[in-house]
């Protein structure tokens, strides 16, 4: 009596609609497809430059040395704040530029900066991030320049173009200031920590 055949089907060119995929490790920006999860992105920013409005950009574990300037309607989510982290080099610029009606969640941020200059970790900045949201998102910071983990400088006035930050988290006593804020428009801190050597 012989013995059954198993038949194993490698299945490619997986279709996930709508999303976009990073890899660190495995990710290639000049052959990686949108809402392909077997043909990832190796950086954040190329995988945000290629999504349209509604998009979602996923983010797996690794260790991803940029800075983002987000887009209008496009969401970037880390697998976990735990495992997935934004750490450019030292220098004098913003890691992450929000935009309007975006998302960022799930990611560490490493805001070194080189003495003698200023960094922030993460910008809502004039008109242009209206409506946007961080959550579950933890700064550091140090390298004995000026740091700023979250700087809100919108001028959203209604409730529905308030600037959200959930869960963000600005843990290192290397920060400058935590939270540093000079808007017109409101915004909504919830659930936070805003720990910074100078306020």
């Amino acid at each position: 009596m012989s013995q059954p055949t198993l038949k194993v089907e490698i299945v490619s060119n997986v279709g996930t609609g709508n999303m976009l995929w990073v890899d660190a490790v495995f990710g290639n920006d000049s052959t990686a497809l949108p809402d392909k999860v077997d043909k990832p992105y190796l950086t954040i920013q190329a995988a945000i430059s290629a999504a349209g409005a509604g998009d979602l950009v996923m983010v797996r574990p690794g260790t991803y040395a940029e800075t983002l300037a987000m887009a209008t309607d496009v969401s970037v989510r880390g697998v976990s704040r735990e495992v997935c982290t934004i750490a450019p080099a030292a220098g004098t610029t913003t890691v992450v530029e929000m935009a309007a009606n975006c998302s960022l969640e799930e990611v560490t941020i490493t805001a070194n900066a080189a003495a003698a200059t200023s960094r922030i970790a993460v910008s809502f900045a004039g008109t242009t991030s209206a409506s946007s949201y961080a959550r579950n998102v933890r700064i550091t910071g140090g390298g004995g320049g000026n740091v700023t983990g979250v700087n809100v400088s919108g001028t959203g006035t209604s409730v529905a173009n308030w600037v959200t930050i959930d869960h963000v988290d600005v843990i290192s006593a290397l920060v400058a200031f935590g939270l540093n804020s000079a808007t017109t428009g409101s915004f909504l801190a919830r659930d936070c920590i805003f720990d910074g050597v100078l306020g």
